[in-house]
């Protein structure tokens, strides 16, 4: 950098573009209006059930219906102000229910659920914290886990009641929607990813208000627009951007579980062909699910000519994915603008760059050894274009476009010091539609803004206005569309006796190799490599049993680095695995575990063709051809997608259907069909 040259500063704002003067509105006034239009043209919900049996509610029975169950929840004692934790399977009593605590200004708190509320796994343990959290609450689940619920009750370890649905009396006189101000809080988003302490961000009405129109301006969505949506309804992007933005527009849209969407993909698709959906979310890892489960001969039943845009966010974007996708479904009609990479976070209720309409997704080519040895961009050429897999050389990175409106974005070095245009830092953003901070976690806020900005904990750059992201803070990690903290994954890991105390690093990373997110753990251990086999296998089984996702490698280092101040520097693991410097011990390690399936019925026959069919089975969709048949599921690199790929697959050569909660309770291959 020369004296007296002139740079840019990495500082963009958008203008208002009119969003001061819009009519802030509360979330039950968006449904309410949405209701009075639906009385008259019918638009509304469809539900999608696993078996393609569409459900419809208009938003007329859903605001009747939310007015009457908000009547069970005040039965219940239930005032303005209380929570409601949401502990549902079923998207239609999600949804119903979410509107009714909106009626009742109840504060719903969203949370996944287990299907089988296995004591000690993550799902239990951000429960227990999550409650502990919250002020006056309930838990509303279905009749189907009330028992769950109950017995961690009996045992001690929940002081929470528990109602289910299916019980709320539905109330038919007298009720009367509460009305809140635009500064109460409509709902609190809680991190997806920790568990040991998750963080609930507070999202009021106002918060929402400008979001859904900075969505609805900057993405021009309009009444005539059907969204398509599989995401979770506890994430931002299913709820938010999937849902509430759309009865704000009092479009249509179709809600298909996530669950259903991983098993029958191909069913999604023919629905959103069916209602000719315009609008989709697919981040990177959904986009690779449908490149490799959409049979190349059912592409001439899908018609995408439909679609407008298809969001592809919530996690890194691979531009090598992307066209992969295009690639597949360009015989499908799909335009060639229809792909919309962009960047939010639920910190900001979802959305916070996009890109131009109808433009061609952008990317920069990065050169790698410049990028890997400092924080600054060295460009190759001007022009995007493929990337050999065999060229190291290179890193893409995907624009995710400019601040939507009213929305400023900064990149600050490690001492909160203004950068320069394509220098990487941390990204740090303000906007009406970012949270005041996080519930009840007063830790947590004390170093959440700076100077009025919000420190998103990720890491990119500007360039020529736009925001281009390269990668996550130091501890999250990416896997199958779900997020998980370093620290927990470190944390679970530290409970077996063989892992000492501060002596284990996570990383979460894109493999650029086989473009695929990948999980490794690295423990400190000086002693011989042979003892360290058990060991690894140990920590992938107990990682795996706790998150239900597969750990790629645990690798022994001689030390874990750590700054002058004790901090973990996970990213130089990192960067040594990428550069295949641990090759050769992952090879040791390999090479000496469980015999072939061939060797193994040596000593463990299989008793029937259908046991050596699923052994089959397991083997190709676990890509482990070491499988035994007592072996357990989880044990040996299952997880929840491939649980469920496996579920169909078995559908599909014995027409036999596997309830989830009976496959995990025995989750061997000689499971009886």
């Amino acid at each position: 950098m020369g004296a007296g040259t002139n740079y840019m500063k990495a500082h963009i704002k958008s203008e208002d573009k009119g969003l001061k003067n819009i009519i802030k509105t509360t979330l039950f006034e968006n449904l309410k209006e949405a209701s009075e239009n639906s009385s008259r043209n019918t638009s509304g919900i469809y539900f999608i059930s696993g078996d393609g049996t569409e459900l419809f509610q208009s938003y007329f029975e859903l605001y009747i219906n939310a007015i009457k169950l908000m009547g069970g929840l005040r039965q219940l004692g239930l005032k303005q102000g209380d929570m409601v934790i949401f502990q549902l399977k079923s998207e239609f009593n999600f949804i119903n229910l979410f509107w009714a605590c909106i009626a009742g200004g109840i504060i719903p708190v969203p949370l996944t659920i287990s299907s089988t509320g296995a004591k000690n796994s993550e799902w239990y343990l951000k429960l227990k914290n999550v409650c502990h959290q919250l002020e006056k609450h309930i838990i509303v689940t279905e009749k189907e886990f009330e028992s769950i619920f109950h017995s961690m009750i009996d045992n001690g370890e929940l002081n929470s009641k528990i109602v289910c649905i299916e019980d709320l009396e539905r109330k038919e006189n007298n009720l009367i929607p509460y009305n809140p101000d635009l500064k109460d809080i409509a709902f609190i988003q809680f991190s997806s990813g920790s568990t040991g302490n998750p963080k609930g961000v507070m999202l009021t009405h106002e918060n929402l208000s400008y979001n859904i129109n900075q969505i609805i301006s900057s993405g021009k969505i309009t009444s005539n627009d059907f969204v398509a949506n599989w995401m979770p309804l506890t994430h931002d992007m299913g709820m938010i951007g999937m849902h509430l933005t759309f009865v704000k527009t009092k479009g249509n849209q179709f809600i298909i579980s996530p669950e259903t969407f991983i098993k029958r993909p191909l069913l999604f698709l023919e629905k959103v062909t069916k209602f000719k959906a315009t609008v989709f979310g697919c981040p990177n890892f959904a986009l690779s699910w449908l490149v490799e489960k959409i049979p190349d001969k059912a592409l001439e039943e899908i018609d995408f000519s439909s679609i407008r845009q298809i969001y592809n966010g919530a996690e890194p974007i691979s531009m090598d994915v992307v066209r992969k996708f295009k690639n597949k479904f360009k015989q499908c009609s799909l335009n060639d603008t229809a792909m919309f990479l962009v960047y939010g976070m639920a910190e900001a209720c979802l959305a916070v760059t996009f890109p131009n309409l109808e433009e061609i997704e952008k990317s920069h080519k990065i050169n790698r050894a410049a990028f890997t040895q400092s924080n600054k961009v060295t460009y190759i050429d001007n022009e995007v274009t493929y990337i050999d897999d065999i060229d190291t050389n290179f890193i893409e990175f995907a624009d995710v476009g400019s601040p939507l409106s009213g929305i400023e974005i900064k990149i600050l070095d490690d001492n909160d010091v203004l950068l320069n245009e394509s220098e990487i830092g941390n990204i740090v953003i303000k906007g009406p539609n970012v949270t005041q901070g996080y519930y009840n976690n007063k830790e947590a806020n004390e170093d959440l803004f700076i100077e009025g900005f919000l420190r998103t904990g990720d890491l990119g750059f500007i360039k020529d206005g736009r925001l281009v992201i390269t990668g996550r803070k130091k501890d999250v990690i990416f896997l199958n569309g779900q997020n998980f903290f370093a620290h927990d994954i470190e944390r679970i890991c530290e409970e077996l006796e063989e892992v000492e105390m501060g002596k284990v690093a996570a990383c979460g990373l894109t493999n650029d190799r086989i473009h695929r997110q990948e999980m490794i753990v690295f423990i400190q251990y000086k002693r011989k490599l042979e003892d360290f086999i058990h060991i690894a296998e140990k920590i992938k089984k107990h990682v795996n049993k706790k998150t239900g996702q597969t750990i790629t490698h645990a690798i022994p280092v001689k030390v874990i680095p750590r700054t002058t101040s004790g901090k973990l520097q996970r990213y130089k693991l990192a960067k040594q695995y990428l550069n295949e410097e641990f090759q050769d011990v992952i090879s040791m390690i390999s090479s000496t575990s469980e015999p072939s399936i061939d060797e193994s019925l040596k000593t463990y026959p299989i008793e029937s063709e259908v046991e050596f069919e699923l052994l089959k089975i397991w083997s190709e969709i676990l890509d482990n051809t070491k499988i035994r048949r007592d072996d357990d599921f989880f044990s040996v690199g299952g997880d929840s997608l491939k649980m469920m790929q496996i579920l169909e697959e078995i559908h599909k050569r014995f027409n036999a259907d596997i309830p989830v909660k009976d496959f995990i309770k025995l989750s061997n291959s000689t499971f009886p069909l």
